[in-house]
């Protein structure tokens, strides 16, 4: 018997543009963490002199990729936080029937990991400013 893979199971809010919105907003997090592990990387072999063959090792790619799935995890946490401060703050309010709209006030201190999250979140639509 063949199961089907649900994906309604795992992301139980989301349509198809809101989860390509919050694949997006995680590939753009994962790519900024490995440049920074290149740049490390390289500085590394220019400056303390370590050996090109080090970066080229299986443990080293399983040690960046532990390292880029947990800059996103940290990444999360934290434009959770600064979400749910911003709410307290009510610098951000819902729109729309179904609550998927934000409004982002223009002077929250953390707009940018708010704004984040709302896209981590895969919110419909352009997150607006007051």
């Amino acid at each position: 018997m063949k199961t089907r893979l649900n994906l309604t199971m795992w992301l139980p809010n989301l349509k198809a543009p809101e989860t390509v919105r919050a694949f997006r907003a995680h590939l753009i997090v994962a790519s900024a963490a490995a440049m920074l592990i290149q740049l490390i990387a390289l500085t590394a072999i220019f400056v303390a002199g370590v050996p090109e063959h080090f970066f080229e090792t299986g443990i080293f790619h399983l040690a960046a990729a532990v390292l880029i799935l947990s800059m996103v995890a940290v990444t999360r946490y934290f434009a959770r936080s600064a979400f749910l401060a911003a709410i307290d703050r009510n610098d951000v309010t819902f729109l729309g029937a179904q609550r998927r709209v934000v409004s982002v006030s223009a002077t929250c201190p953390r707009r940018k990991l708010v704004i984040l999250h709302a896209r981590f979140s895969g919110f419909v639509g352009d997150v607006f400013s007051e």
